[in-house]
Order: structure tokens, then C-alpha cells, then sequence
């Protein structure tokens, strides 16, 4: 292997006078090749790497050069004039930090550089570092030392930066005069002596005592109002408030006047004049004498009906007839109690085919309160449940009798009755037909009012019962019994 046997490195600069630093070092190296002999009067290729730091540090600066060997094997060179590869030779600070040289040798004058060493500069050149370097504080003036011989004169180096003055030392005794020696040729100016260490820094003072608080200054002048800034977003929304406490419940009202039991009679009828083939006849009236019987002498014949089975026709229910004219009302008695339900008739005979009753089923309950102010029907009361096929009619027949507390005002509420109907599962609630309507008044006094409908809802399940719409803000609040009859027939 190839290898460098001497580097031998020179600083010098150049003869001529200049008022700064040449930017260049020159240096001169020994080169043999492997077996350890001289490479003479030949041409090599050479790259000079100055490095700082350390001798594997930073490369600041980079270059190139192919300089002869003489009879001895000795390459001279200039660095700073060679070819750049990178850095600036003139911006080097030789003052940070430690230098080496690093030479990579090809013997052969190529750029195949396989010899290769690295050496510390342990004296930086003095013109390049006084050129660059930042100068230090003045040291303390040392010992004056015995006068040298006086050597040639040297090259005037480039003025350094002016140091700091430094401590004017005590003066020495006045030494003796000594014989006056013949005028020395002029020696060349001595080099700089090394920048004495900085001295340390002095003792902090101790801090003064705190001064008295100024007096307080006059209050400026109000400035003017500033316009007014632009309305910030919403707040979020904040916690509901706690409750209030509840109020004080109000005096209970007077109790009201006891109304009168609307009974509802149901009786087989046998075929014959009144229904060709036998039915049900219906009769209506008010419990008199309060036994819970419906005698003769209550039955209000203008309300009594018969509910008729088919007789093989195939003809479609007829419509039904106008509600009759509301009789004059009775005076209101004593409340009474509910009469019980009268046993159901033995079942007539089926018809033929169509108008042959399916089911029968009644609604006797209490009528609650029906508020005011809605745009919708809502059941007054309890419903039966009905399943019916897709052929089957369904009829509604009774009565429900309503009113409203003596203290609310004279005039009358306007209200919509009649027979309903609504899927099981949920839905509105349905009039069953619009000729079944009654739109009527209330008063204070309680009575009782007529309730028909009759309609073919569809294969399915429902809820029937008596219907109200009361669009009025007056709710009806002194509601009494219904009594509904319930049948299904075939078509």
C-alpha cells in the first residue's frame, strides 16, 4: 500500500511589502511510493483539505494541485493558490479552535489519491492569524528582558487590531549606563508575543438600598368613549332554574248539582211487522225514580229504535234518518247510581246471507273531562275493541250525556259528536261517516245527546267508541255516563 514518508510543512510569506496578509501558506512535502522510494521529477496530483477542530473535523476549506517532484523527491506548493473545491481561504478565522493539514497524494498526477496523512499546525502563520484573529485585552506589561542580538531586518508584518490599553507597570530602578556598542544592523521586528490570559472580572458591588416611592402622579384626563364593539356570538345556553315552589292550592269549588242515569234497554225483537226477520229494539230514557231499571214510564219513544237482521237481501244498509228535535230538558235530580246492564237477548235467527248480525257489544262508563281548543276528534271515554272482516259493517248507537261547570259563562259551547273509529295499532280518529254528525250546544246544565254512525272500515282491528271535537276554548268539565251499542253485520 501506498503511503506519504514525509510532509514537511513551511509557512512563509511572500518578499514583497503589502499593507495586509498574502492569503497563502507554503508548503513542501516529500513523496515515495510503496516500497518506500523516491518518486523523482515526477508530476503528482495532490488535494490539501485544511480541517478544524480535530483531524477528523470540518473541512473549511478545499483544494487541488499537481506540483513537480525534484531529484530529491521534494513537491513544493502554495496553499491558497491551488484549484478551489470548496471553502474561502481568506475568510479562515485562525483564531477558533485548532487547525490540521490533511494531504491526499496521486502519484501518478491523476485525482486517484491513495497516499494520504494529516498534521496539526501547532503555530498558526502569524500574519494570517493576525489578519483574522479578534484581538484580546491588553495583558499586564511584563518583565523587561535582556536585549537580544539584533537580527536581520524582517518583513513588516500587517498591522493587528489595537488591543486594549493595559496596566501601566511600576517603574523599574534606573539601571546603570552602560558603554555605547557600535550601531547594530537594523533586526527584523520580533514576532507577537502570545495575547496574555484576560484577567478576572472584578467583585459585583453590593445593591444599594431601595429609594423612597415616587409621588403619585395627577389622574389623566377620561379619553373619549371608543365606538362600540360588534355583538359577540351567543352564549351557550344556560342551566335550567331551580323550581319554583309549588302554589297554593285554590279553594275547592261547589259541588256540583247530581245529574239524572240515562238508561239504555235492549230487547229481542221476533220477526214480524217491525223487522221481517227479527232484530234487537233499542229504548232510551231517563232513570226517574233512580232504580236502575228502565220501566215504561221513563221510555222516551222518540228515541227507541230497532236494529233489524237481514232477510237474504242483498241490498245495502240505507242511510240513516235525521236525529230527532232535542226534547225539552228535564229538571236535574238527585245523582243517581249506575243501573245495571240488562241481560242480552237470546239471539235471533241468522239471515240468509247478508244483514245477519256477527257480534254485539256495550259501552257503559263515565264521560271525563274533554278539553277545549282542539282541531282533532278524541274518544270520549272507553273504546271496545272490534275485529271485522273485509265484508263487514260495523253500527254505533247510543247516547252520552255532557256539560259544563255553572261557573263559566252563559253562552253555550259549539261541539262535534258522533261515532269513531281508529286502527288498534295507532292513528287519527275518524267520524264514521259525515252524515252521522251532530254539532250542538252546551250549557251548564248536563244533557244527554244522541249518538249514530255506521261504516265498512276494512279487514283489520279497532278501537270504537263515542267521539268528540271541541273547538271551542270552553272545556267540558261536568260530564256524566254513556251507554253505546256496538254491533257488526254482514253485508
Amino acid at each position: 500500500m501506498k503511503k506519504l514518508f514525509a510532509i514537511l510543512f513551511t509557512v512563509m510569506l511572500s518578499a514583497a511589502v503589502y499593507a495586509q496578509a498574502p492569503q497563502k501558506m507554503s508548503c513542501q512535502a516529500v513523496v515515495r511510493n510503496q516500497n518506500n522510494v523516491l518518486v523523482i521529477n515526477t508530476l503528482v496530483g495532490m488535494r490539501i483539505s485544511i480541517l478544524q477542530g480535530s483531524a477528523a473535523g470540518v473541512a473549511v476549506y478545499v483544494e487541488t494541485q499537481k506540483p513537480t517532484t525534484n531529484a530529491n523527491g521534494l513537491a513544493s506548493f502554495s496553499i491558497g493558490s491551488g484549484t478551489l473545491v470548496s471553502g474561502n481561504f481568506a475568510t479562515i478565522n485562525w483564531a477558533n479552535g485548532s487547525y490540521f493539514i490533511k494531504t491526499e497524494t496521486d502519484p501518478n498526477g491523476g485525482g486517484n489519491y491513495s497516499i494520504a496523512g494529516t498534521s496539526q499546525l501547532m503555530s498558526v502563520p502569524y500574519a494570517l492569524f493576525a489578519a483574522s484573529g479578534n484581538p484580546g485585552p491588553q495583558g499586564l506589561t511584563g518583565a523587561t528582558g535582556a536585549t537580544g542580538a539584533a537580527g536581520p531586518q524582517g518583513i513588516v508584518g500587517a498591522t493587528g487590531a489595537a488591543g486594549t490599553n493595559g496596566t501601566i507597570g511600576a517603574t523599574g530602578p534606573q539601571g546603570s549606563i552602560g558603554l555605547t556598542g557600535a550601531t547594530g544592523a537594523q533586526g527584523p521586528t520580533g514576532l507577537t508575543g502570545a495575547t496574555g490570559a484576560a484577567g478576572t472580572n472584578g467583585t459585583i458591588g453590593a445593591t444599594g438600598p431601595q429609594g423612597p416611592n415616587g409621588l403619585t402622579g395627577a389622574t389623566g384626563a377620561v379619553g373619549a368613549i371608543g365606538p362600540i364593539g360588534l355583538t359577540g356570538p351567543a352564549g351557550a345556553q344556560g342551566a335550567n332554574g331551580v323550581a319554583g315552589s309549588a302554589g297554593v292550592a285554590g279553594p275547592m269549588g261547589a259541588t256540583g248539582i247530581p245529574g239524572q242515569t240515562v238508561l239504555i234497554k235492549t230487547t229481542a225483537e221476533p220477526a214480524g211487522v217491525n223487522c221481517m226477520a227479527g232484530g234487537v229494539l233499542q229504548e232510551y230514557g231517563i232513570d226517574a225514580n233512580n232504580n236502575g231499571v228502565l220501566e215504561a214510564s221513563e221510555i222516551n219513544a222518540s228515541l227507541s229504535k230497532y236494529i233489524c237482521n237481514g232477510n237474504g237481501g242483498s241490498g245495502s244498509v240505507g242511510p240513516a234518518g235525521p236525529a230527532g228535535p232535542q226534547g225539552v230538558a228535564g229538571a236535574t235530580g238527585p245523582q243517581g247510581t249506575v243501573g245495571l246492564t240488562g241481560a242480552t237477548g237470546p239471539q235471533g235467527p241468522a239471515g240468509a246471507s247478508t244483514g245477519r248480525i256477527v257480534s254485539v257489544n256495550t259501552l257503559n262508563d263515565f264521560c271525563p273531562t274533554v278539553p277545549g281548543g282542539s282541531t282533532l276528534y278524541v274518544f270520549a271515554g272507553p273504546t271496545a275493541t272490534i275485529t271485522t272482516t273485509a265484508t263487514q259493517r260495523i253500527i254505533v248507537t247510543g247516547s252520552i250525556v255532557l256539560g259544563r261547570a255553572s261557573n263559566i259563562p252563559a253562552n253555550s259551547v259549539a261541539f262535534i259528536i258522533g261515532a269513531g273509529y281508529q286502527p288498534l295499532a295507532g292513528g287519527v280518529i275518524n267520524n264514521m261517516a259525515s252524515v252521522w254528525f251532530t254539532q250542538i250546544n252546551v250549557t251548564d246544565i248536563r244533557t244527554a245527546q244522541a249518538i249514530a254512525g255506521s261504516i265498512v272500515p276494512g279487514a283489520g282491528t279497532w278501537k270504537i267508541g263515542a267521539v268528540i271535537k271541541n273547538q271551542s276554548p270552553v272545556a267540558l268539565n261536568a260530564n256524566d255516563y254513556m251507554n253505546l251499542v256496538i254491533m257488526v253485520v254482514e253485508q
